[in-house]
């Protein structure tokens, strides 16, 4: 959101949550992966079930209160291109870094495609029942979350895709990757963009703003997109001391 909307406290604590689980989550990694620790614990719990589903949760969290927020900008196609322009950053600082495992499609990419496609739909008359379009969003997500691993659904009712639509990388930012591609980070229109239109359907909705409960979450989540920046060299600089000195 911007400095001069109106806040809502509650959203901005949420935000503020979702982007520190999200730093604890690649200091973590980075202790794995650039120090080569011996963590067994650590690197069974970040390839478990039950990380996944954690890391699902504030995911949703996070892109759905995003899309939610896409209705208070002011400036929406402004804000779209600083994201992409910090995207570009990420881009261009990840290939000199790491070649290998650059990111060309990251949180950022995904977030200022989805902010201009909503700034689009808010050109578009309101639609009826925006909790009912929410909860199809959600559905078409599930359906939709193994799209990158090659098929859809779960169980015994998946389908699997064919294995053209994953060669030669160009559908890569739609979520059809190279099974022998690597990113540090990775966020494909598909499925996460039904994440956002859910919390753009329920942005929508009349919502109470309350009052807030953390300061610091809050000022965490109005300042997100800096400290997605700025948290990532940190860390990196951190990481890459302490593995020269270890």
């Amino acid at each position: 959101m911007e400095k001069n909307a109106s806040r809502i406290p509650w959203i901005d604590e949420l935000r503020g949550i979702s982007i520190l689980a999200m730093i604890i989550h690649h200091i973590a990694f980075n202790l794995i992966y650039f120090l080569r620790l011996p963590l067994p614990w650590l690197s069974g719990f970040l390839n478990g079930d039950v990380f996944l589903a954690v890391q699902t949760v504030f995911i949703a969290i996070f892109l759905g209160l995003s899309g939610v927020c896409s209705h208070f900008s002011r400036h929406p196609y402004k804000r779209a291109a600083k994201v992409l322009f910090g995207a570009s950053l990420v881009t261009l600082v990840t290939y000199i870094l790491y070649p290998d495992e650059a990111i060309y499609f990251g949180i950022l990419h995904f977030l200022g495609i989805s902010m201009l496609f909503a700034a689009v739909l808010r050109k578009m008359p309101r639609i009826k029942k925006p909790l009912l379009w929410a909860a199809v969003s959600l559905l078409w997500f599930l359906v939709m979350f193994h799209l990158p691993d090659g098929y859809l659904g779960f169980g015994p009712l998946s389908v699997r895709l064919p294995k053209a639509l994953y060669r030669g990388g160009f559908l890569m930012p739609l979520g059809f990757a190279s099974p022998h591609s690597a990113s540090l980070d990775y966020f494909p229109v598909f499925p996460y963009i039904f994440l956002f239109l859910a919390g753009f359907f329920l942005g929508q909705l009349p919502l109470p703003k309350g009052r807030s409960h953390a300061p610091f979450l809050a000022l965490c989540g109005r300042k997100s997109l800096w400290i997605y920046l700025l948290h990532q060299p940190v860390i990196f600089g951190i990481f890459l001391l302490l593995e020269k000195i270890l």
